[in-house]
């Protein structure tokens, strides 16, 4: 019997809808979002708050409020952002929305990504040969991965170990060694491809040099996403290699499709995926597989 293969709805993120107009920004929405990639095949959420007009917002408020309508609707595991902070001098208090949400259990999240590492978020545009926003820093300092690692393990909220590329990997291993980070860990191999050049890109080649490099003598679960590319393209090879997927329009906007919503994409990884024998697990049995708190 082949392992079932979790797949993560990665919503909104900080997209636009000039991308795609699918991209849920109310709590309203993004519930409504919640629902149809449950019936087809998602376990997990993954989401940003926004406001109505689309910016970006963190307020234990607002994610308390999608939480709940989430809940109230469906049982997916639900997995918000830390909160982007860029160039902010106290990195450490991107944690305080999840561990202030993690205080009411009906707000509390299942799972919480922390980044091992910083990246240049600058954008490449190829045709000009020109950087823009060459100045933007996704800021994650060590001493802040100790801290988030902590606070969640106090929290009962699973971590996820966003790595984007080798180097980040490593860290996240080094914080399973430092004792930080209890097994199964889970990680999410984070592809990058378009305008973004940090991070392996969304090629065969791109993910086994990331699979390459994770430590094999320990329990991990991994997943995949591309932020600005085509996650599809590969997905054969993820579930092949027995990893899982966190796909949606908030990373891509997928108009090789027309104008697709997020359960419109998640449908197709799980064709992809029942293709090669793996169904999709469902909340409860993801749950099994992450080892998470009830």
């Amino acid at each position: 019997m082949h392992k079932k293969i979790i797949l993560e709805a990665r919503v909104n993120e900080y997209a636009p809808r000039t991308s795609n107009p699918n991209i849920p920004y109310t709590a309203d929405e993004i519930a409504e979002a919640a629902i149809a990639a449950r019936t087809a095949g998602a376990a997990i959420l993954h989401y940003h708050a926004r406001t109505a007009d689309g910016s970006a917002t963190n307020t234990v408020e607002a994610n308390a409020e999608i939480i709940r309508k989430v809940r109230a609707a469906t049982d997916l595991l639900i997995l918000p952002t830390l909160g982007f902070i860029s160039n902010d001098s106290d990195t450490k208090k991107r944690i305080d929305t999840v561990a202030a949400l993690a205080l009411d259990p009906a707000t509390k999240p299942d799972i919480a990504p922390i980044d091992t590492g910083s990246a240049n978020l600058e954008l490449w545009d190829a045709e000009k040969g020109a950087f823009e926003n060459p100045e933007r820093l996704y800021l994650n300092t060590t001493e802040s991965l100790i801290h988030y690692a902590r606070r969640l393990a106090e929290t009962g909220v699973k971590p996820k170990l966003v790595t984007w590329s080798v180097g980040f990997t490593r860290r996240a291993a080094a914080l399973m060694d430092a004792g930080l980070i209890q097994g199964p860990a889970y990680f999410l191999l984070h592809l990058t491809g378009g305008r973004y050049i940090t991070g392996h890109p969304p090629t065969e080649a791109g993910l086994m040099a990331h699979v390459a490099f994770l430590p094999d003598d320990r329990p991990i679960e991994w997943t995949v996403n591309c932020l600005g590319g085509n996650l599809l393209n590969i997905a054969p090879a993820i579930c092949r290699l027995g990893g899982h997927m966190a796909i949606g329009i908030g990373d891509y906007p997928y108009r090789e499709l027309g104008t697709p919503t997020n359960a419109d994409v998640i449908a197709r990884a799980v064709d992809i995926a029942q293709k090669v024998g793996r169904e999709p697990a469902t909340p409860e049995e993801a749950r099994q597989i992450l080892q998470l708190d009830k």
